[in-house]
């Protein structure tokens, strides 16, 4: 029988799949384990799944009938000694059937959805109660489930996700400029996030604004979809030329020079269970800054210019500033804050505090 069975609703081109993934590559050495990515897209099972050279498409199949499907194909998992349940929206699959774990990556549309889809929620995360522990990203989330949802400390880990280190690390900024067509004389602003209002993109887009004014050569440079409420916030504030948008689905090395080619990055959410771009940035060398509330202080505040995301003042001050070096962060310290997250110390550590002890117990 296998050790561990790692399954997953997304793709390896996402999040939640490319952290299945790196735990499968950094432990199948130490493990008897495989991977199944259950691909509602094309109605199957994929076994170890692998980056291709390109990204797929996505169907234009209704998410309606995904838990269906899930349910449906959670028989050709094999069964093994543990599940590891990578992705919450599956944690309901194995209740009562086998010995799992979760991790969950985002609990905010528990909270911050509408009715509709926090009653959903609630179903598919419903498998959080029975698993024998949940990995969480933040002590921040770990203070939310335990206040809210009443979870017992013992039964959540916190472990948080690390970065790729052989995709993510410095390059030439003027060669990674002239790539993506990007002019080199100018102070480049970065930010990857899609345009929800968590992600305070309106808010950044504002503060832009009033760097423009002070910065006359300043870019903000935008990978995510644009959507109306922006384009119109963009337009109302004439900062068309002044605001580039790249496609959402770069893969991880057209994201590495995306970053190399920048000089800050700036990522004032108003709600982050967790998120790894800032990591990312920093693996690549550049400043970054960060709002000081949710896990965003928490994991990088010690490393990253902080500031009030409620404020737009305050995060056009703060990039100005870092543009005139003015402010900024110990690079030394960065690194060595870098050097212990990537993915293989998040497979190690999950290999040591949440594997291992739950194997040997059946021993």
């Amino acid at each position: 029988m296998l050790d561990v069975v790692l399954v997953t609703d997304l793709d390896v081109y996402e999040g939640v799949g490319i952290y299945g993934r790196m735990l499968y590559e950094h432990l199948s050495d130490r493990l008897k384990m495989q991977y199944y990515y259950l691909d509602y897209d094309n109605s199957t099972v994929v076994e170890n799944p692998t980056v291709g050279s390109s990204r797929p498409p996505h169907s234009c199949k209704s998410n309606i009938f995904k838990p269906l499907f899930w349910w449906r194909e959670r028989k050709n998992i094999p069964p093994a000694r543990l599940t590891h349940i990578v992705s919450e929206n599956i944690s309901f699959l194995y209740k009562g059937k086998r010995k799992y774990i979760v991790t969950c990556h985002n609990p905010i549309p528990l909270i911050h959805g509408d009715f509709f889809e926090r009653l959903g929620r609630r179903y598919l995360y419903s498998g959080f109660r029975q698993a024998e522990k949940v990995i969480i990203l933040s002590h921040f989330v770990e203070g939310l489930l335990v206040a809210k949802y009443r979870f017992h400390a013992q039964q959540l880990k916190v472990i948080p996700q690390g970065y790729d280190d052989r995709v993510f690390f410095p390059m030439d900024q003027r060669g990674c400029r002239q790539k993506l067509n990007l002019p080199l004389d100018s102070f480049i602003i970065l930010s990857v996030a899609i345009e929800s209002y968590r992600k305070n993109i309106a808010g950044l887009v504002k503060a832009f604004k009033i760097i423009s004014e002070k910065l006359p050569n300043a870019i903000l440079l935008r990978v995510g979809d644009k959507t109306e409420e922006i384009a119109g916030l963009i337009a109302s504030l004439g900062l068309q030329e002044k605001i580039i948008y790249l496609p959402r689905g770069l893969n991880q090395s057209q994201l590495c020079e995306v970053y190399n080619a920048s000089d800050l990055y700036a990522c004032p959410s108003f709600y982050e269970g967790y998120v790894l771009t800032p990591l990312e940035a920093m693996a690549c060398g550049i400043e970054v800054l960060v709002s000081n509330i949710t896990s965003l202080e928490e994991v990088y505040g010690d490393y990253s210019i902080v500031v009030d995301p409620y404020n737009e003042r305050d995060i056009a001050e703060k990039i100005i500033k870092a543009h005139k070096k003015e402010v900024g962060v110990n690079r030394q310290k960065v690194k060595e804050f870098v050097s212990q997250r990537s993915w293989r110390h998040t497979a190690l550590q999950t290999y040591r505090e949440v594997y291992q002890p739950i194997l040997k117990s059946q021993v």
